[in-house]
């Protein structure tokens, strides 16, 4: 498997929109502490709903080290805050509808990595734990991920590309990567850290019903 290396710079200059439709720079989500992009593929797919569920077992590890967790999906706002209300909850869902986040953090989109085989055995977990698929809410052949990005420079210390629709990113090593980040930087002042840079005024991406 090629190693990918993600293009932060890209990532941090994408806008999106949160379930408001208030739009926001990602670079601002690791102004001052360590940021956990966890990019899922469309909001009506039963292994993004299973991940999510997987992420909110380890919210109390990232609370421990201060990191921000941001669920970004390329679905409607409205779709956004559907997702959000049933299976996020309190963790913050954003939508990136051009998909340049994704494509910057070099994450898959393709037939093969969304229908072959070990798509169908993960279908058939998915839907014993009571993860029913629903209508496609984003790009049905784009793949999600996993991006930890920490101040003050926005590094990239762990990249994660799901190899196919049922893939998850390894939550463990994950935490991991931000303890080894963590010991590097013990008097890291999380007041002033990072610049936020300008927002432009993008037009407000159309809803779905």
């Amino acid at each position: 498997m090629a190693l990918i290396t993600p293009n932060v710079k890209r990532v941090s200059e994408t806008i999106v929109f949160d379930i408001h439709v208030a739009q926001q720079r990602l670079s601002a989500k690791w102004s001052t502490r360590p940021a956990l992009l966890y990019f899922v593929r469309h909001f009506g797919c039963p292994f993004c709903k299973e991940g999510v569920a997987k992420l909110r077992e380890f919210i109390n590890e990232f609370k421990r080290l201060d990191t921000e967790i941001i669920i970004i999906g390329n679905g409607s706002p409205n779709q956004a805050k559907a997702f959000q209300e049933r299976y996020a909850h309190d963790l913050p869902v954003f939508v990136d509808q051009t998909r340049e986040s994704y494509e910057a953090a070099g994450f898959k989109r393709s037939a093969w990595s969304t229908f072959g085989p070990k798509v169908f055995l993960a279908g058939l977990r998915a839907l014993v734990k009571g993860y029913l698929p629903a209508s496609v809410q984003g790009d049905v052949l784009q793949q999600g991920g996993a991006l930890v990005v920490v101040p003050p420079d926005g590094m990239a210390i762990f990249h994660y590309a799901n190899q196919h629709s049922g893939d998850h990113p390894p939550l463990r090593e994950i935490v991991t990567a931000i303890e080894a980040w963590r010991k590097t930087v013990p008097d890291l002042n999380k007041t002033t850290l990072g610049g936020r840079l300008p927002v432009p005024t993008p037009t407000a991406p159309p809803e779905s019903k």
